[in-house]
């Protein structure tokens, strides 16, 4: 019986000590308010708030084969890395740059940074990630893609923070359920 507790006591602390270590990036892009993002243009009910809602389902689209789409973080924020799902049919060579601002960029990129540009070769639900070595403080990220063999879409832009204090992902927190669950099972046990 007491091995029985103990294994269950040791499986509790590990995944406590999991919870710890395992951690997903904060994405600060998601739920801002419709508002808070804007693009060039868009295509009927693919409106830019689609490519920011964590839903891989639903995407923004521009009826053309240019055009920017921007978010606005609210404050500024540790912009550690942008991930990117191209929404694209027919695949081709296209160029995606980012560009990063203190105040709203809309196109006119005199006042921001241009973070990471891919050039290149890329196909419908490719994932392109601009991760950046140092941080770069911004409020506005745009992305803004110069050309292109069809129109210009995302699937889902995330903007990630790996400074703030991270969430555990949901696989950690099942682990964490399944100890205490065992501890549970063990302690019943015992009581018997």
């Amino acid at each position: 019986m007491k091995k029985v507790l103990t294994v269950g006591l040791v499986t509790t602390l590990f995944m406590f000590y999991m919870l710890g270590m395992v951690q997903a990036d904060p994405i600060v892009s998601q739920g801002l308010g419709s508002s808070a993002y804007t693009a060039s243009s868009s295509y009927s009910v693919y409106t830019p708030d689609l490519a920011f809602d964590g839903n891989f389902n639903t995407s923004w689209i521009a009826p053309s084969y240019t055009g920017w789409i921007q978010v606005n973080l609210g404050q500024l924020t540790n912009v550690s890395s942008v991930l990117l799902t191209i929404q694209q049919n027919p695949a081709g060579l296209t160029t995606q740059e980012v560009w990063l601002s203190s105040q709203s960029i809309l196109g006119d990129t005199s006042n921001a940074i241009l973070a990471y540009t891919f050039s290149g070769y890329t196909v419908g639900g490719q994932l392109l990630s601009a991760d950046f070595s140092t941080p770069i403080i911004a409020q506005y990220v745009e992305i803004e893609t110069t050309s292109s063999p069809s129109w210009v879409a995302w699937w889902e832009i995330q903007v990630i923070d790996s400074a703030m204090p991270a969430v555990p992902e949901p696989a950690t927190m099942l682990l964490l359920g399944f100890g205490l669950m065992g501890l549970a099972g063990a302690r019943r046990k015992f009581k018997k």
